[in-house]
């Protein structure tokens, strides 16, 4: 577990090693926790629209988790959510992600079991799919290309290659996930993906993968889910199950057409002065303690202008023929507060415009006219720290992070504390190191590195130095080159005895050639080493290289071991 980081906050570092975990504050704590964060929000005095926003927010998120895990999911499955004390909420995108994004779903339900909860997933699906190639690992069958320090790839070498999923066409722009529709999706070309992925692992030593073994679910799921988004979700909960990993799964998307999104909206719009500096002062706050120079990071600056605000939702519509791109949502600065609408556009020049709304500022219209907007196919999306902020302010009892946005939601609380004034709600920071098993030999010590490097630069330099003055030639050689030292002319006199001295140079560098042709490679045979167990060791492959028998076994366990305090 990690402990405590820059002024107090938590230090999310996940170790590399094998079958490890970060796992902060200790999920075995999760029902203090949640006793805290409940108390919270009962002991202090809250605004009088967030309570009752809580509670609407909180059946409607978990009625419509239950209405889209019933269309794949046993009944079983749904009773375990019946009347939950808790919800539990985490979410990610719906890609292909690593073991120790999946770490956190079993985690999730661990948490939820052992609290009498409800763990419930959120499918983050109106991000962009760009996630249409699989990095395997593999190994060359001849010597090619160069690929870091100028050093080649030899017959027999490990190496990573992307392996191209039939997502979408090249010529097709990126769309939001749950509108990459799998309309026509042809099978046989995954088959072919497949093929590539298992001949890749079989090529080091690893045989066997849920892509290869699950592939009859995968084409299933591709073929009776109208998106890529339910398809790769629905993929991977289904196996979930079947090892009692038993969260509900909800779109985002589901959540956000919704009355209580569309009523936090709502007060995002009528409150949009004061969310709009607060959110760009926390911002900016946050910038300073921690360095950050560029200006995307955490997040982008909310703007402003010609009148206009930027708030930080996304606007788009769903129209996958005519869709360009996901836009910022503007809110037009009412010249006249009589006006009993507020206007939204997704564009601050009328030029480009292509979505305009008119949000009604009495605050009984709202649910009409949200859900007329949704009828005609808006979505208006959260970006990513409010997406957090109403989650966890909300919808969840606890909530539990991945290191991405657990190293942002400091952030996110103090827009909370600013702009709710209510005090953050407590969270679990979580993730996992699992390697995949490929089979490697060897170490590439850093110091040895250094000794090769530094061996080469001073063959460069100083190349006298490696003379053998043994040898008749070679003493000569070191002798010539000693004497020109002894001899330098003064300032003025030195052209003709600084061509000698490149001279000599060069004729000393040709005669330990061998010597630096040895220490090259054993440099290069260090860096393939080194590259070697970079692979080996890597934590970023998907969970779909790995065997369904290996990899969820090691999750449950590592779930277990994050459940006990003692062992945190």
């Amino acid at each position: 577990m990690s402990g405590p980081g820059h002024e107090g906050q938590r230090s999310l570092k996940v170790p590399r090693e094998n079958n490890t975990f970060l796992c902060t504050p200790p999920a075995g704590i999760a029902q203090a926790l949640l006793r805290q964060n409940k108390s919270r929000n009962v002991s202090k005095p809250l605004v009088d629209w967030i309570r009752p926003l809580q509670t609407l927010a909180r059946a409607q998120a978990l009625q419509a988790a239950r209405d889209y895990t019933s269309t794949y999911a046993s009944e079983s499955v749904l009773n375990s959510s019946t009347e939950p004390s808790n919800l539990v909420v985490g979410g990610h995108q719906p890609e292909l992600f690593h073991p120790g994004v999946w770490f956190k779903n079993v985690l999730l339900s661990k948490i939820a079991e052992s609290t009498s909860s409800c763990g419930l997933h959120v499918i983050i699906d109106h991000d962009l799919a760009r996630s249409d190639a699989i990095r395997v690992p593999a190994q060359s069958t001849a010597t090619m290309d160069s690929f870091e320090h100028g050093i080649g790839y030899e017959k027999g070498e490990l190496y990573q290659t992307a392996i191209s999923l039939p997502i979408r066409s090249d010529s097709r722009n990126r769309l939001p996930w749950h509108l990459t529709l799998t309309d026509g999706t042809d099978l046989g070309r995954w088959k072919e993906a497949v093929d590539q992925i298992a001949s890749g692992l079989a090529s080091c030593g690893v045989f066997g993968s849920i892509a290869q073994d699950r592939f009859p679910l995968l084409s299933e799921c591709l073929s009776k889910c109208e998106n890529f988004s339910d398809a790769f979700s629905q993929f991977r909960h289904r196996i979930e199950i079947e090892h009692g990993v038993t969260n509900l799964e909800v779109p985002i998307g589901s959540i956000c057409d919704a009355s209580a999104f569309g009523r936090f909206m709502h007060h995002c719009v009528a409150d949009a002065d004061s969310l709009w500096s607060i959110y760009n002062r926390c911002r900016s706050e946050y910038r300073h303690r921690h360095s950050i120079r560029n200006q995307a990071q955490p997040v982008p600056e909310l703007l402003q202008e010609d009148g206009m605000l930027e708030l930080p939702f996304w606007i788009y519509k769903r129209d996958v023929a005519s869709f360009t791109d996901r836009k910022r949502l503007w809110l037009i600065v009412d010249e006249n507060p009589s006006l009993d609408e507020y206007r939204l556009v997704d564009h601050p020049d009328p030029a480009q415009r292509t979505i305009w709304l008119s949000l009604p500022k009495d605050p009984n219209q709202v649910d009409l006219a949200w859900s007329r907007w949704v009828n005609e196919g808006v979505c208006i999306r959260p970006r990513a720290l409010m997406t957090t902020l109403f989650l966890r302010c909300f919808v969840a009892d606890l909530f539990v992070h991945g290191i991405g946005g657990g190293a942002y939601d400091e952030l996110t609380d103090a827009i909370i504390l600013a702009w709710l004034g209510m005090e953050p709600p407590e969270y679990i920071t979580c993730s996992a190191s699992l390697h995949l098993g490929i089979s490697a030999s060897g170490d590439a010590k850093v110091e040895s590195m250094q000794r090769a490097h530094r061996a080469l630069q001073l063959m460069r330099s100083v190349p006298e130095r490696f003379l053998d003055t043994t040898q008749s030639d070679q003493k000569q050689l070191f002798d010539e080159h000693a004497q020109l030292l002894s001899h330098i002319p003064e300032r003025g006199k030195k052209r003709a005895w600084h061509a000698e001295i490149i001279r000599a140079k060069a004729q000393m560098e040709s005669a330990i050639a061998e010597q630096k042709r040895n220490a090259l490679a054993e440099l290069q045979s260090l860096y393939r080493t080194q590259h070697r167990n970079k692979i080996r060791n890597s934590r970023e492959f998907s969970f779909c290289l790995f065997r369904e028998a290996d990899i969820l076994p090691r999750l449950i366990h590592l779930a277990d071991q994050a459940m006990d305090v003692s062992s945190s």
